[in-house]
């Protein structure tokens, strides 16, 4: 059987690597942000998904983000429904629809 990892409570160790110029370490970094909570690594996925400009990246954010984020991200995902590319406006809406509550239903109407 496979181990799972435990939650991570400080995750100042990993969040430095969330903005390595080099890309398999900057998405290694936002996969281990998935067994962390705080505000730090939320910080931190927040602060990324607004600045980055790689698509892959951002929508890999997103869904950890849709794991361990809070209703502070509502308002960071709000602008990627209109984002050019699909792949990110799905991985908003999907986080949305697992941190918002039913007023954000409109936005699955559509």
């Amino acid at each position: 059987m496979g181990r799972t990892q435990e939650r991570v409570h400080d995750a100042t160790d990993i969040i430095k690597y969330v903005e390595d110029s080099r890309s398999a370490i900057r998405n290694s970094a936002i996969e281990a942000l998935r067994v962390c909570r705080g505000d730090a690594a939320e910080d931190a996925l927040i602060r990324f998904i607004t600045t980055s400009t790689d698509s892959f990246e951002i929508m890999s954010a997103n869904f950890v983000l849709a794991t361990i984020g809070t209703e502070r991200v509502i308002p960071h995902l709000l602008p990627l429904l209109d984002h050019p590319k699909g792949d990110i406006r799905h991985s908003a809406l999907n986080a949305l629809s697992e941190l918002g509550d039913d007023s954000f239903l409109p936005l699955f109407i559509i």
